[in-house]
């Protein structure tokens, strides 16, 4: 039941995204991005910690930008959620927001040792209802990349799916610009 009403809320805000991607974001409010990802981590820490997964935050401890809150609330949500399921038993996820070199702008990245993605797969794994090869035996619809892919969009940004250089795994980046206010 539950996996149904997570999975019905997940297309209704796909939808949404999507009836209003091309609105301008001078609505945005400042949002502490940091303090989103870090409360991320911490509502997770159970599902992590049943998995005997090291989950951590490391990074900035405060950086604002503008955005909508509910919907980086959910997106890091998703990020943490993915590399969770993804990361075998005893592995690790790292979930951090860094300060580009130019200065201009951050990365919120989750960086975990699962399976990664190809890269020839990538495209394929931030459209809605598609699952790769190495989701057989995980629990899902599909949606999880593709709601972080519009999340993004709809900020005016998009995730870069890489390979982990630290953990092995999916490095999952998003460059956001700094908040003027």
């Amino acid at each position: 039941m539950d996996s149904t009403i997570s999975l019905t809320d997940r297309l209704l805000q796909l939808s949404r995204l999507k009836a209003h991607e091309k609105e301008a974001v001078q609505d945005y409010k400042p949002v502490n991005l940091v303090e989103l990802l870090q409360q991320a981590c911490f509502s997770r820490l159970r599902q992590a910690e049943s998995k005997n997964i090291d989950l951590g935050y490391e990074g900035e401890n405060t950086q604002w930008i503008k955005g909508e809150p509910v919907l980086l609330t959910e997106m890091c949500a998703n990020l943490l959620d993915n590399a969770i399921k993804y990361t075998p038993e005893g592995g690790m996820v790292t979930a951090r927001v860094i300060i580009s070199p130019c200065k201009t702008y951050c990365y919120l990245e989750v960086d975990d040792s699962g399976p990664g993605i190809a890269e020839e797969e990538v495209s394929l794994s931030l459209m809605a209802f598609n699952r790769l090869d190495n989701a057989a035996g995980h629990e899902g619809a599909g949606l999880g990349l593709a709601l972080v892919k519009d999340i993004s969009i709809y900020h005016g940004t998009h995730p870069q799916l890489l390979p982990s250089k630290t953990l092995g795994g999916l490095l999952v980046r998003i460059p956001f610009r700094f908040s003027d206010d």
